[in-house]
């Protein structure tokens, strides 16, 4: 009968079962159970403050696309960009007012009600669209929690949203577009973690929290001996025909992302009441110490950024932006000495505050 499981999993792209073997320490599993159990909604962020959110008005939401058997063109490419950005406007706009969060959860039902880019059926190039929808479900996320702790639902709003959200979810499987799951670079895979664990979160959601925690593990398992992550950096990918061919470009900014999705997915565990950033998958190392050889490998001399690999990760760039993880990180290690290099290297370049777009207004948020 385990064969016969194992078998089905593996040709129909069935979930397994998470195994709490995997994430024995982590307290992640008990620590939702007990979330669902109150029926009310995490704090991930402090709503106590609002210094670096934008006191402005949310705003109409882009045109709803739905993309059907048509090309990957720069148009399409845009507008997801477009509603990115918006989302990272309209989060900061409603923690800093009651009323705009009724805007913003107005505008997100009117998304769910167009079921926006619920059909991201394109061919071409650029990547595959489940990647997408899982930036795109980590911003709607996000903006679910913010719109439950600012009181901005109308009856039968939230219930719609939840609904899009939900088809997002499984519209992020690589299977949804006859991929393998198995095909994903790490760094979707860490993206993937942190859309499903935000949105198990928002939405109270087990199936999607746990396989979450599961991509989570995928990504964890490969942290180094030395405590090191080095998937990408100096233009290496781990697998498949892109193999050591990846632009040296690419390599610096694709691992911050990577790292980065991780440090976001551990800081919502821990709102809960769990712990990742402790947690040793693989070869013993902990997110903890991957984060802070990262940094080293950053801004020590002759490293990464003064190199010249890839200095554009340093600034905010279309809709996977890096470096917004920083204030998650240092929101939960305020004393480390670690956290007064980020945040002295995120206001250098920030003027203040970083503004990501796939990972949400990250200084309004948590400062």
């Amino acid at each position: 009968m385990r064969l016969l499981i194992a078998v089905l999993i593996a040709v129909l792209g069935f979930s397994a079962p998470i195994d709490a073997a995997a994430l024995n320490g982590s307290g992640a599993s008990g620590a939702f159970k007990a979330l669902t159990k109150t029926g009310k909604p995490a704090v991930l962020f402090n709503y106590n403050s609002t210094r670096y959110c934008r006191s402005s008005t949310v705003g109409k939401a882009p045109s709803a696309l739905v993309i059907t058997r048509t090309s990957h063109s720069g148009s399409h490419t845009r507008k997801l960009n477009d509603t990115l950005e918006w989302f990272n406007r309209a989060i900061s706009s409603a923690m800093a007012s009651p009323t705009q969060a009724r805007n913003l959860a107005k505008e997100m039902t009117a998304l769910a009600q167009a079921k926006a880019y619920t059909k991201q059926d394109w061919n071409g190039s650029g990547s595959n669209p489940a990647h997408w929808a899982s930036v795109l479900l980590k911003n709607v996320a996000l903006a679910v929690n913010v719109v439950d702790h600012r009181g901005g639902w109308a009856p039968g709003q939230r219930e719609a949203v939840v609904k899009w959200g939900d088809t997002l979810w499984k519209t992020s499987h690589f299977t949804k577009w006859g991929a393998k799951q198995s095909d994903r670079w790490p760094d979707t895979v860490a993206a993937a973690a942190t859309a499903y664990v935000y949105w198990g979160i928002a939405s109270h959601n087990k199936k999607a929290f746990d396989e979450g925690m599961r991509d989570y593990d995928k990504v964890a398992k490969r942290f180094k001996s030395n405590g090191t992550f080095s998937e990408y950096y100096d233009g290496q990918s781990l697998t498949g025909p892109y193999r050591g061919k990846l632009p040296d470009d690419w390599g610096v900014r694709i691992e911050d992302k990577t790292i980065g999705d991780l440090v976001m997915t551990a800081h919502a565990i821990r709102r809960i009441g769990g712990n990742l950033f402790d947690y040793k998958a693989g070869k013993g190392t902990s997110l903890y110490q991957v984060v802070v050889n990262w940094q080293g490998t950053l801004f020590a001399n002759g490293g990464a950024a003064s190199r010249g690999q890839d200095k554009s990760f340093l600034r905010p760039h279309g809709g996977e932006a890096s470096w917004g993880w920083t204030e998650y990180f240092t929101v939960n290690y305020p004393s480390d000495p670690n956290t007064a290099t980020l945040r002295k290297r995120s206001a250098g370049y920030r003027g203040g505050g970083y503004v990501g777009l796939s990972t949400g207004p990250a200084s309004c948020l948590l400062r």
